[in-house]
């Protein structure tokens, strides 16, 4: 699936430096997508709405809702329903959501199919409640079968994941807050299901899926989560103090840095919560683009690097980074700087050990990266 990239995207955003970083990281397999319903996004009558929005709207117009106040949302169908009806008819609203997802079948927007065309990704989590993601995802690997592992988390059924079949499944999407049905309940539709959904995660835990996300790198892309909810969001993954040290980064893209307060909190008790200020679409447009200049599309394997800046001249030995665990950040980006400049270079993520023969071991590291093919 051929996918051009927009044009209003003229120049890069962010360092080169960090994105060859973190390329490195998702190349290892040590970074994990949370995808939000901001970019679960159709096109009606030449506006582009999110699902939930269109969802909104059609179930005020199905339902004859009085009091529904202009571009509403699904919390605000669910307040004036309740206000107009019987609070024991609230199955209603699940039932026309359903029904909804039944009768239509929605396109994947451009923003989803690429990132599921970033074939390192083998786990994503989404927050929104629709199919567009595992959509994305078979279309663009699978050629539209349905072969992704879907996995739902709900209050009353609180499944997790299972490591061993996880690392088996070509592809794994969780719904962290419930996936779409006819059933009441099982997905939020309002905050009162927002509250109950954090409570029940707080009560019980997906405990093996928060370890994944607790040791690997995070992608936040459009979830626009507000000020509360975002630090309680991030602490519940990471499983202790954000102003702990720990290895590994999150980066928020989405509408944080209109959240002055947030962005305060995190800057001042989270520094390896990073927040791109372009927004989730043009961050994974620029991370698929970069992917596809760094990596082979179809296997996924790095491209070999033939030649650097115009100009230079390459050095065809293979370079040695050595450095201790403090500055192992620093060293992946000093390796991935590299290896976009052209250079072959090696980083011993082992670790050698104490009376290891240094000289043999690194000899033949590099003579096997000289001689590969």
């Amino acid at each position: 699936m051929n996918i051009s990239p927009s044009p209003a995207l003229k120049k890069p955003l962010w360092d080169d430096a960090l994105w060859a970083l973190l390329l490195d990281y998702i190349s290892r397999g040590q970074v994990i997508p949370i995808v939000g319903p901001a970019l679960s996004t159709i096109t009606v009558e030449g506006r582009e709405l999110t699902i939930q929005q269109y969802v909104a709207e059609q179930l005020a117009q199905s339902l004859s809702l009085r009091d529904v106040p202009p571009a509403p949302t699904l919390n605000d169908v669910v307040s004036c329903y309740l206000r107009e009806n019987q609070r024991d008819e609230l199955y209603v609203l699940y039932s026309r959501t359903g029904e909804i997802f039944q009768k239509t079948a929605f396109t994947p927007p451009d923003v989803l199919l690429r990132l599921a065309h970033i074939s390192h990704f083998k786990m994503f989590v989404t927050t929104a409640f629709d199919p567009l993601l595992e959509t994305a995802v078979n279309r663009v690997r699978f050629g539209g079968e349905q072969l992704a592992e879907v996995i739902r988390y709900a209050p009353h059924d609180a499944h997790d994941i299972d490591p061993v079949r996880i690392k088996q499944a070509p592809a794994t999407i969780f719904h962290l807050l419930g996936r779409v049905s006819c059933i009441p309940n099982e997905y939020v539709i309002s905050d009162e299901d927002f509250l109950e959904f954090v409570f029940a995660l707080q009560e019980h835990p997906p405990e093996r899926l928060f370890d994944e996300l607790e040791s690997k790198h995070l992608l936040i892309l459009g979830g626009n989560l507000p000020d509360w909810v975002a630090r309680l969001f991030l602490r519940s993954t990471k499983g202790r103090r954000l102003s702990d040290s720990r290895q590994v980064y999150e980066i928020l893209a989405d509408n944080v840095p209109s959240d002055t307060k947030l962005v305060s909190f995190l800057s001042d008790f989270s520094t390896r919560t990073k927040v791109f200020t372009g927004g989730a679409p043009q961050f994974i447009e620029q991370l698929w683009m970069r992917w596809k200049e760094r990596f082979d599309e179809s296997a996924g394997e790095a491209k070999p690097v033939t030649s650097g800046a115009p100009g230079r001249k390459l050095n065809a030995k293979p370079l040695f980074i050595s450095y201790s665990h403090p500055d192992r950040d620093a060293a992946f980006a000093l390796k991935a700087g590299l290896e976009a400049a052209g250079f072959a270079v090696w980083l011993d993520t082992e670790r050698l050990g104490g009376g290891a023969a240094y000289d043999a071991k690194i000899l033949s590291e590099k003579c096997r990266r000289a001689f590969a093919p």
